[in-house]
């Protein structure tokens, strides 16, 4: 993209978000070896908040045995105020290397409004993904939820911290998650030798192995999920769809858990 006669970077269409397979990296944005260098950084950075935010809990609680140091690391409150708490420090990452790259903040994340049929698309195939997702984990005996989301609702509904959760799941995950991978590093990527489907798996595999909660069928679940967010990213040019989309999805996790765990043991 080449600059204005006034010196000035122009405004980024709604049209221009979305990066082709073949298209080659502008003036200022990060091409593969940068993003991939701030995408370890901001991720670095994530994750030491989140880990400090942890030991801060850590200190304050007492933890008489194993038992409740287990209940301390799954309960909801805690990982909702460790959501809660370290997403300043990844997104404040993530700000400054935007900033450095030139380019307009929102722009180069796509935070653009997409079109209606782009969210009728996404919802519908989203219905498919997770009715197809229940069924299997039904059929290879897997439960109806992780054991990891059922401990994590009755920690939180014990502590009376629904709410924070719901807060953290459905806003702060969504938005810190997709603007990180979506967002940033599928910005740079795509726009790499890589292509849009080499960033759309590269990312979904990283972020896939962010969820190690999870077991291994789970973990393959979040890597379908998150092709298919690659797919709408690159079809939309928007992380506003895949922030709604995921947040939707965390959404009806929580809503499994508040109608199926009165009903378990």
């Amino acid at each position: 993209m080449s600059q204005s006669g006034n010196g000035q970077m122009p405004v980024v269409s709604v049209e221009s978000v979305g990066v082709s397979s073949g298209e080659a990296a502008p003036p200022g944005r990060w091409k593969f070896w940068a993003t991939s260098a701030w995408g370890l950084a901001i991720m670095g950075a994530w994750v030491t908040a989140q880990f400090a935010v942890f030991l801060a809990i850590l200190l304050t609680q007492p933890i008489p045995d194993l038992a409740a140091a287990h209940r301390l690391v799954h309960s909801g409150l805690t990982l909702a105020v460790v959501s809660v708490g370290s997403a300043p420090f990844g997104l404040g990452a993530l700000a400054l290397a935007v900033w450095l790259s030139g380019r307009p903040f929102w722009s180069y994340l796509g935070v653009v409004a997409p079109s209606r049929s782009d969210w009728i698309v996404g919802l519908v195939c989203l219905a498919v993904l997770l009715a197809v997702a229940d069924f299997s984990a039904r059929l290879l005996g897997h439960g109806v939820m992780p054991t990891f989301v059922s401990d994590m609702y009755r920690g939180a509904r014990e502590a009376g911290a629904l709410p924070l959760l719901a807060l953290a799941l459905v806003v702060i995950a969504p938005v810190t998650e997709e603007l990180i991978f979506r967002g940033f590093l599928f910005r740079g990527w795509a726009a790499s030798p890589l292509g849009a489907g080499g960033a759309i798996l590269l990312t979904s595999f990283l972020w896939a192995a962010a969820h190690v909660q999870y077991d291994l069928f789970y973990m393959t679940l979040i890597f379908v999920l998150g092709l298919l967010f690659g797919w709408l990213r690159q079809r939309s040019g928007s992380t506003i769809l895949t922030m709604g989309l995921h947040g939707i999805v965390n959404l009806w996790a929580l809503l499994q858990a508040a109608l199926l765990i009165p009903r378990l043991p």
